[in-house]
Protein backbone atom coordinates (compact mmCIF):
# COMPACT_ATOMS: atom_id res chain seq x y z
CA UNK A 1 0.00 0.00 0.00
CA UNK A 2 1.09 3.23 -0.87
CA UNK A 3 0.71 6.49 1.08
CA UNK A 4 1.05 9.85 -0.33
CA UNK A 5 1.66 13.59 2.25
CA UNK A 6 -1.45 15.82 1.31
CA UNK A 7 -1.24 19.60 1.47
CA UNK A 8 -3.02 21.73 3.77
CA UNK A 9 -7.04 21.39 3.67
CA UNK A 10 -8.63 21.42 0.58
CA UNK A 11 -6.25 19.05 -1.15
CA UNK A 12 -7.78 15.60 -1.90
CA UNK A 13 -6.86 12.10 -0.37
CA UNK A 14 -5.82 11.57 3.49
CA UNK A 15 -4.53 14.73 5.41
CA UNK A 16 -1.95 14.53 8.03
CA UNK A 17 -1.17 17.38 10.62
CA UNK A 18 2.63 17.20 11.12
CA UNK A 19 4.35 19.79 13.61
CA UNK A 20 7.72 19.61 11.92
CA UNK A 21 9.76 16.39 10.35
CA UNK A 22 11.06 14.17 13.32
CA UNK A 23 8.07 15.68 15.68
CA UNK A 24 4.76 14.63 15.69
CA UNK A 25 2.13 13.63 13.22
CA UNK A 26 -1.59 13.51 13.97
CA UNK A 27 -3.46 10.92 11.76
CA UNK A 28 -7.37 11.42 12.30
CA UNK A 29 -8.97 7.88 14.09
CA UNK A 30 -9.86 5.29 11.52
CA UNK A 31 -8.18 7.26 8.35
CA UNK A 32 -6.07 4.14 8.81
CA UNK A 33 -6.24 0.56 10.13
CA UNK A 34 -3.57 -0.57 13.13
CA UNK A 35 -2.44 -3.18 10.60
CA UNK A 36 -1.33 -0.78 7.70
CA UNK A 37 0.11 1.85 10.60
CA UNK A 38 3.65 0.28 10.07
CA UNK A 39 3.65 0.96 6.32
CA UNK A 40 2.66 4.15 7.11
CA UNK A 41 5.12 5.25 9.54
CA UNK A 42 7.83 4.06 6.74
CA UNK A 43 6.82 5.69 4.00
CA UNK A 44 6.19 9.26 5.94
CA UNK A 45 9.83 8.43 7.35
CA UNK A 46 10.75 8.33 4.00
CA UNK A 47 9.25 10.92 2.64
CA UNK A 48 10.29 13.57 5.09
CA UNK A 49 13.80 11.95 5.75
CA UNK A 50 13.51 12.38 9.29
CA UNK A 51 11.83 9.40 11.92
CA UNK A 52 8.25 10.37 13.07
CA UNK A 53 5.87 9.78 16.10
CA UNK A 54 2.42 9.39 14.67
CA UNK A 55 -0.45 9.67 17.01
CA UNK A 56 -3.73 8.14 16.05
CA UNK A 57 -7.19 6.01 17.36
CA UNK A 58 -4.63 3.69 19.05
CA UNK A 59 -2.26 6.17 21.09
CA UNK A 60 0.96 4.31 22.37
CA UNK A 61 1.67 5.01 26.04
CA UNK A 62 4.91 7.14 26.93
CA UNK A 63 7.01 5.03 27.60
CA UNK A 64 8.16 6.88 30.82
CA UNK A 65 4.78 5.77 32.00
CA UNK A 66 5.15 1.93 30.96
CA UNK A 67 8.57 2.15 32.66
CA UNK A 68 7.05 3.70 35.92
CA UNK A 69 4.59 0.89 36.32
CA UNK A 70 6.38 -2.35 34.93
CA UNK A 71 8.95 -1.19 38.14
CA UNK A 72 5.97 -1.38 40.16
CA UNK A 73 4.08 -4.19 38.88
CA UNK A 74 6.66 -6.24 36.36
CA UNK A 75 4.53 -7.02 33.99
CA UNK A 76 4.31 -10.43 31.91
CA UNK A 77 2.18 -10.22 29.20
CA UNK A 78 1.01 -6.48 26.95
CA UNK A 79 -2.93 -8.58 26.31
CA UNK A 80 -3.36 -5.73 23.87
CA UNK A 81 -0.28 -5.44 20.72
CA UNK A 82 0.91 -5.67 18.00
CA UNK A 83 4.51 -6.19 16.38
CA UNK A 84 5.03 -2.58 16.12
CA UNK A 85 3.93 -1.82 19.75
CA UNK A 86 4.28 -4.68 22.07
CA UNK A 87 5.84 -3.54 25.57
CA UNK A 88 5.98 -6.55 26.77
CA UNK A 89 8.65 -9.73 25.98
CA UNK A 90 5.18 -11.92 25.72
CA UNK A 91 2.38 -10.49 23.78
CA UNK A 92 -0.76 -11.16 21.74
CA UNK A 93 -1.84 -9.27 19.15
CA UNK A 94 -5.21 -8.85 17.41
CA UNK A 95 -4.61 -12.07 15.59
CA UNK A 96 -4.16 -13.93 18.61
CA UNK A 97 -7.01 -12.38 20.20
CA UNK A 98 -6.05 -11.13 23.94
CA UNK A 99 -9.83 -11.63 25.17
CA UNK A 100 -9.96 -15.16 24.02
CA UNK A 101 -6.54 -16.02 25.94
CA UNK A 102 -6.30 -17.02 29.79
CA UNK A 103 -5.18 -14.05 31.60
CA UNK A 104 -4.88 -15.94 34.98
CA UNK A 105 -1.97 -15.34 37.20
CA UNK A 106 -0.70 -12.97 34.62
CA UNK A 107 0.49 -9.48 35.51
CA UNK A 108 -1.02 -7.39 32.34
CA UNK A 109 -0.17 -4.18 30.56
CA UNK A 110 -3.78 -3.09 28.43
CA UNK A 111 -3.63 -0.09 26.27
CA UNK A 112 -6.66 -1.44 24.55
CA UNK A 113 -7.97 -0.10 21.49
CA UNK A 114 -10.18 2.87 21.94
CA UNK A 115 -13.24 2.49 20.45
CA UNK A 116 -16.14 0.47 20.40
CA UNK A 117 -14.97 -2.67 21.41
CA UNK A 118 -13.15 -0.98 24.77
CA UNK A 119 -16.14 -1.95 27.25
CA UNK A 120 -15.50 -5.64 25.77
CA UNK A 121 -11.91 -5.34 26.84
CA UNK A 122 -12.08 -3.68 30.40
CA UNK A 123 -15.30 -6.42 31.19
CA UNK A 124 -13.01 -8.87 30.52
CA UNK A 125 -9.62 -7.12 33.11
CA UNK A 126 -12.34 -7.13 35.69
CA UNK A 127 -13.70 -10.72 35.19
CA UNK A 128 -9.93 -12.57 34.63
CA UNK A 129 -9.26 -10.33 38.09
CA UNK A 130 -10.85 -12.97 39.70
CA UNK A 131 -9.32 -15.77 38.29
CA UNK A 132 -5.47 -14.27 39.95
CA UNK A 133 -4.35 -11.45 37.42
CA UNK A 134 -3.58 -8.14 37.97
CA UNK A 135 -4.46 -5.69 34.89
CA UNK A 136 -3.05 -2.45 34.62
CA UNK A 137 -5.03 -0.61 32.00
CA UNK A 138 -4.46 2.34 29.85
CA UNK A 139 -7.77 3.74 28.84
CA UNK A 140 -9.83 7.16 28.28
CA UNK A 141 -12.02 8.89 30.87
CA UNK A 142 -15.17 7.94 29.63
CA UNK A 143 -18.08 8.23 32.57
CA UNK A 144 -20.59 8.24 29.88
CA UNK A 145 -20.28 4.94 29.39
CA UNK A 146 -21.84 1.75 30.99
CA UNK A 147 -18.82 -0.04 31.13
CA UNK A 148 -16.74 3.01 33.22
CA UNK A 149 -20.04 2.40 35.80
CA UNK A 150 -20.03 -1.18 35.51
CA UNK A 151 -16.29 -2.18 35.62
CA UNK A 152 -14.22 0.99 36.65
CA UNK A 153 -16.67 2.58 39.44
CA UNK A 154 -19.30 -0.68 40.74
CA UNK A 155 -16.55 -3.17 39.83
CA UNK A 156 -13.78 -1.80 42.36
CA UNK A 157 -11.40 -1.05 40.32
CA UNK A 158 -8.65 1.53 41.40
CA UNK A 159 -8.38 4.92 39.65
CA UNK A 160 -4.74 6.37 39.16
CA UNK A 161 -5.42 9.64 37.21
CA UNK A 162 -2.80 10.96 35.31
CA UNK A 163 -1.77 14.06 32.85
CA UNK A 164 -0.18 12.96 29.55
CA UNK A 165 0.86 15.84 27.22
CA UNK A 166 -0.12 13.21 24.02
CA UNK A 167 -1.71 14.54 20.81
CA UNK A 168 -4.91 12.19 22.22
CA UNK A 169 -8.00 14.51 22.37
CA UNK A 170 -9.28 13.04 25.35
CA UNK A 171 -7.98 12.24 29.23
CA UNK A 172 -6.92 8.93 30.05
CA UNK A 173 -6.12 6.85 33.50
CA UNK A 174 -5.06 4.15 34.80
CA UNK A 175 -7.56 1.89 36.11
CA UNK A 176 -6.05 -0.99 37.93
CA UNK A 177 -8.07 -4.50 39.05
CA UNK A 178 -6.08 -6.63 41.33
CA UNK A 179 -6.68 -10.34 42.07
CA UNK A 180 -9.93 -11.08 44.08
CA UNK A 181 -11.73 -14.08 44.77
CA UNK A 182 -15.51 -13.64 43.74
CA UNK A 183 -17.80 -12.74 47.29
CA UNK A 184 -20.54 -15.93 46.75
CA UNK A 185 -24.08 -14.06 46.67
CA UNK A 186 -26.29 -16.19 49.39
Amino acid sequence: MRYHLRGPRGASGPRFRMSAPGHVIYIPPGLVSRERLPDLIRCIEQQVGSSVEVTTLYPRAPSWLFDNLNREFGFTVDVCASDWNAKCKKYWTKEQDGQQQDWSNEICWMNPPYGQGLGGWIRKAYSESFKGATVVCLVPVAPDQSWWHDYVIKGRGELRWIRLNTAAPFPRCIVIFRPLKKVEEG
